[in-house]
């Protein structure tokens, strides 16, 4: 199995030339998405381009640049466009990323992604699959809870994004490696020039007004306390275990909202720093 990694579509060439001249048995394993794993990032059109050899869609259900798992994360529409989208070309199956830097979804809510994946691919109803899953784990709350998870992805959205551009990523720390290095100052420019279909860069992508980017920013911090708050309410319904390990990663939604919304800030007035001199 080769795992090629390749970005660009020059690069993508180059693989599917070693493959034809290494063995048609060779089986190429790649990402569902093009570059890496943010949920805004495209669909992988090259895989119309892998004919002759086997492959395997390797998909990413646990949240690599979305809290590591470390955040409550619930992103069903996007399993389910995934798997769709990939099933037009002859896969061999698919091979999803389920753990990083030792952590897992396992026994956490986030398993709520591995229980949609596993229904779609197994032929069964993914909405009663993913009924049964939080009834199983919270019981009595488990349908409050589904509620709140099914807010959390554009919740998230909301605080690495800056109006649909993956701006940072949620890894251990605000990050920005993600983004070219003059953009996340460019970007809090009165007048922001970025070109759109550069990497990780939406086609047609215009940033708007700088005012919209922190109401975005304040309606992310709002919602993690919202969803904070409903998760502290339900402290008495749920198993003592369970409902600490729930209320951490609600917790730590919450936290990540303000510093990322802090980040933002921080940058903002860099960057006004060096167009006005103005020491405040």
């Amino acid at each position: 199995i080769v795992r090629p990694f390749a970005s660009v579509e020059k690069d993508q060439e180059m693989m599917l030339k070693a493959y034809s001249e290494i063995s048609n048995d060779l089986i190429v394993m790649d990402k569902w998405t093009k570059f890496d794993w943010s949920l805004s990032l495209p669909d992988n059109d090259f895989f119309a381009k892998i004919k002759d050899n086997p492959f395997l869609v390797e998909g990413d259900i646990f949240g690599e640049y979305f809290g590591k798992g470390r955040l409550p994360i619930m992103f069903t529409e996007h399993i389910k466009h995934k798997i769709d989208y990939c099933n037009e070309f002859d896969n061999s199956g698919f091979v999803f990323r389920i753990d990083r830097n030792y952590q897992n979804p396992f026994g956490s809510v986030n398993e709520v992604n591995l229980v949609t994946a596993s229904a779609i691919l197994n032929g069964k109803d993914d909405n009663i699959a993913v009924d049964e899953f939080f009834a199983s784990k919270y019981g009595a709350a488990g349908e409050k809870i589904r509620r709140i998870m099914e807010r959390t992805e554009e919740n998230q959205k909301k605080i690495f994004y800056l109006n649909g551009y993956y701006f940072t990523q949620g890894s251990y720390f605000p990050e920005v490696n993600h983004c070219k290095n003059h953009f996340f100052f460019e970007i809090f420019k009165e007048k922001c020039e970025i070109a759109s279909d550069e990497w990780f860069i939406p086609v047609g992508w215009r940033r708007g007004e700088i005012k919209d980017l922190f109401k975005e920013k304040d309606e992310a911090e709002k919602e993690a306390e919202e969803f904070l708050n409903e998760i502290v309410e339900l402290k008495g319904e749920i198993e003592k275990e369970e409902y600490d390990k729930i209320f951490i990663r609600f917790r730590n939604l919450y936290y990540v909202s303000k510093l990322w919304k802090t980040l933002a800030e921080i940058l903002f007035d860099y960057v006004r720093f060096f167009e006005t001199e103005d020491c405040r």
